[in-house]
């Protein structure tokens, strides 16, 4: 109806008035979050018919209705502005309104140097901007509505991510003042929600939380609810920003009578932007998450503002924008978002303007950002990241537990670097570790990880942090360091032997578990090695039980067993049978015992006739030590074929029967080819039919979506363990530049076809073992070749990486790999240096990833 009134009365020779309708229109329609391709086709050629201002007007209001989708620009609607102002037309205070909201949005006033996701620099100079808050303090409006929102963006344009909380009183005082006096009228509880805000993301939340609450009560009482939820949801932010939760608040925002807002458009932006990213129309999603923004920041919603610029980050991530998401990410206190897109990332990322936030959501993502990034940071910048990081987590002692805990994080990022310690730095290191060397803390494996991975790694400062670590050995309950110390490096043990030992005398078992690993040849260790695999011996096979283990303990028997196979023979302790007797008070015996117990029946009553499964009994006591002490290789036999009745064992958990595969996997290379063979037959038996019991099946039928009760103890990967195992004795039990014979190829026909189902799964660690798979039986067959080296063609990085080994030195597709986007495939290609050409060599030494560059040092010895 407005339309066809504008085309007569521009019939009738009045182009001015006929704009006007237009423009009204799409006022309308811009106020209402209506893309630009709505608005009335004619009115630009309209404008040019009306006159100058006009022309001026239509483009700041098409620049307005574009901006969802291209940002401000500044270079057109500032010098329309201008004209429009120079001839005093009164639509100036809103036109000028428009255009600085929406360059608050796009944060060009937030930094010195211009820094937005969605705005060039280039196209949004100073001088331009300085016009633009000129020309918008110089405005008024006859609307209410209008000076109020006017007034609140020439405030937080007045401010930056580094004002003071002096400078945001005096951005809004006066504003607060004259709203609390009346003179904003309905847009009162508008003012206090935006002024919280400034207050909150400044550093004064005590401030933000007392004006939000005047807030809830201003909008209230102007029948704007939806205002007031807002306003109670940015309340419960900022609590839980300082580690602290408002409870009950979903039942008092489910009661708010309504869900109105001062500011909305015409649908919910929030649902539009979720659907239109869900089904892809990432062109719908930007412009749709952007009008969420919008509303959200104008309206001073600071939990819903979190929300859209976290949607946005999605977005700008699907969209291939990634360095772009994490600046989103960082914006909204995503951190686990931020800190996996920014570990994807060959450059690193800037975040020191999020470093300095008072919001310690956004400190604790862009902390966890250089964590993730800790491998690509430059070694000349290396000193001041790990100040500034220990001086974030100065106060981890005192802080809530509850995160966002950026303390907690600058630790975790420190252990992430603390293989790149600079020498001049580890005072300032050891300074923020000492209350945990004093007394045990929270964080002392935070602590143990920093200070056992810095003296690993660091060829400086020993004498300090091995004193260190010794003065922890004397607190209670450091497990973690002890684990962490058995895996010290030889040349760093030195410091912290004398103290090991001194423990290690007192009795204490975790300090003769180190000695034991770091000396694997002493009668201690091979008394270890052989009392645990007594202890396995004593397991019941085969023959129903009360219940299982969860963890077999398997892997930690093999690995003694493996240390024990690596001695030579004249470092063989003589170790008495009698000595290996089952032995109440040792944790393995208690259970094997307990097993033993908690059989049903005994092995000679026991036959599946279902499976074919026979029982194997528990060897007794002295049957078990007596075989525990034969020689290595007997004994590595012994183990194996108990492991293999142990994996086709269905009375046992699937938990135990993965880790007894797995465990079986590390030893088949130290069996005869004849048991090897054996085993990779019987294993794949199992992948076949793995007979899994009812309690195994529930976890695996629990294991969906829609499930409310889930358990997952890996029975759904037995099958694929098992097969990775199966490739591996086969891998072990033959000659791999001979020639397969039609039983060997059917294997392998097999285990490839089974491995490739695992390298289409979604899940990585499951393609990783599939192609584990493949590798194994390439190693076993040089056929088959062929069929690894293909694996770096796959699209997942940890598949590629495990495909490298099996490229031909010859190839040229390794230097190609060299130049993967992936750290990860690039260190794979960097472990054969010494195949590669000198120009590859020399570009991997360049790397910009550190793992990169220490593994091609490692390998050039």
């Amino acid at each position: 109806m407005r339309a066809r009134q504008a085309a007569m009365t521009r019939a009738a020779g009045r182009p001015a008035e006929a704009f006007d309708i237009h423009f009204r229109l799409a006022l309308s329609a811009v106020e209402r979050g209506v893309p630009r391709g709505e608005l009335h086709g004619s009115t630009e050629a309209l404008a040019r018919e009306a006159g100058t201002v006009q022309q001026a007007k239509w483009t700041v209001i098409r620049a307005v209705a574009d901006w969802y989708e291209t940002g401000s620009m500044l270079a057109e609607t500032v010098p329309a502005l201008r004209e429009i102002a120079d001839k005093e037309d009164p639509d100036t205070g809103l036109l000028c309104c428009f255009v600085l909201e929406q360059a608050l949005v796009d944060g060009l006033f937030d930094l010195p140097a211009v820094r937005s996701l969605v705005v060039e620099p280039e196209k949004a100079p100073h001088h331009l901007l300085d016009e633009l808050r000129t020309l918008s303090e110089r405005a008024d409006s006859q609307d209410v509505e209008i000076r109020a929102r006017l007034a609140c963006a020439l405030a937080d344009t007045a401010l930056t991510v580094d004002s003071t909380i002096d400078q945001v009183q005096a951005a809004y005082g006066q504003t607060i003042t004259r709203a609390g006096a009346g003179r904003f009228q309905h847009a009162r509880g508008l003012i206090q929600s935006r002024a919280a805000y400034a207050f909150a993301v400044h550093g004064d939340p005590e401030h933000a939380e007392d004006l939000w609450r005047q807030s809830v009560l201003a909008s209230s009482e102007d029948g704007f609810f939806g205002d007031a939820r807002h306003a109670l949801r940015a309340v419960r932010k900022v609590t839980h920003d300082r580690g602290s939760f408002v409870w009950g608040l979903d039942r008092v925002t489910r009661a708010l009578p309504n869900r109105r807002h001062l500011l909305s458009g015409a649908v919910d932006p929030a649902l539009t932007s979720h659907a239109a990213l869900h089904r892809e129309k990432l062109p719908d999603a930007f412009g749709d998450t952007r009008r969420y923004l919008w509303e959200s920041r104008l309206q001073g919603a600071l939990q819903e503002e979190v929300l859209a610029m976290e949607l946005f980050g999605d977005v700008l991530q699907a969209s291939g924008y990634a360095a772009e998401a994490v600046d989103a990410y960082l914006y909204a206190g995503a951190a686990k978002k931020a800190a996996e897109t920014a570990g994807g990332l060959e450059d690193v990322l800037d975040v020191g303007i999020w470093l300095r936030s008072p919001v310690r959501a956004r400190r604790a993502a862009a902390i966890q950002v250089i964590g993730a990034q800790a491998a690509l940071i430059e070694d000349a910048d290396m000193a001041a990241t790990v100040t500034r990081l220990a001086a974030e987590a100065q106060g981890v002692w005192t802080t809530s537990a509850f995160r966002p805990h950026p303390e907690r994080d600058a630790l975790d990022a420190l252990t992430a670097l603390a293989y790149r310690f600079p020498a001049e730095t580890v005072d300032s290191i050891l300074s923020l570790v000492e209350p945990a060397l004093q007394q045990a803390t929270r964080y002392n494996d935070e602590v143990a990880a920093i200070l056992v991975s810095a003296l690993n790694f660091t060829g400086h400062s020993r004498s300090e942090l091995t004193s260190a670590i010794s003065r922890m050995m004397e607190l209670p309950n450091q497990h973690d360091l002890w684990n962490m110390l058995e895996r010290l490096a030889l040349p760093c043990r030195a410091g912290v032997l004398p103290a090991v030992e001194t423990h290690a005398a007192a009795g204490l078992p975790e300090a003769l578990d180190v000695l034991q690993s770091w000396f694997p040849a002493s009668e201690r260790a091979q008394r270890r090695a052989r009392a645990s695999c007594a202890s396995l011996l004593r397991e019941p096979v085969g023959v129903p039980r009360a219940y299982s283990r969860l963890d077999s303990g398997a892997g930690e028997t093999v690995g003694l067993l493996l240390d024990l196979l690596a001695r030579p023979e004249e470092e063989l302790v003589e170790v008495p049978a009698a000595s290996l007797g089952p032995d109440p008070t040792n944790p393995e015996d208690a259970v094997a015992l307990a097993l033993n117990e908690a059989t049903n029946v005994s092995a000679a009553e026991t036959h599946d006739n279902a499976t074919g499964l026979e029982a194997v009994a528990a060897l007794t006591g002295d049957e078990a030590a007596h075989t525990a002490a034969t020689r290595p290789a007997e004994l590595a036999a012994t183990i194996a074929r108990r492991l293999i009745a142990m994996v086709e064992d269905h009375y046992d958990s699937a938990s135990s029967r993965n880790s007894r595969a797995l465990a079986l996997a590390r030893l088949v290379e130290h069996i005869p080819p004849e048991l090897a063979n054996e085993i990779a037959y019987r294993l794949i038996t199992v992948h076949r039919q793995p007979h899994l019991s009812a309690s195994d099946t529930w976890e695996i039928d629990s294991n969906v979506p829609l499930s409310r009760t889930r358990m997952n103890t890996g029975a759904a990967h037995l099958s694929d363990n098992v097969l990775r195992a199966a490739a591996r004795a086969w891998a072990c039990a033959r000659v791999p530049a001979g020639p397969m014979n039609e039983e060997e190829r059917l294997f392998a026909s097999y285990a490839l076809q089974a491995s490739v189902a695992l390298l289409r799964s979604d899940q990585v660690n499951t393609r990783v073992r599939g192609a584990r798979c493949v590798s194994s039986l390439a190693k076993g067959s040089s056929e088959l070749s062929a069929q690894a080296a293909g694996l770096t063609l796959h699209g997942c990085e940890h598949v590629r990486a495990i495909g490298v080994a099996h490229v031909p030195h010859t190839d040229p597709l390794l230097a190609v790999l060299a130049a993967d986007p992936t750290a990860r495939v690039r260190a794979a290609v960097a472990a054969r240096a010494k195949d590669l050409p000198e120009p590859v060599r020399h570009t991997l030494a360049r790397d910009s990833h550190a793992a990169v560059r220490r593994t091609l040092g490692a390998a050039l010895g």
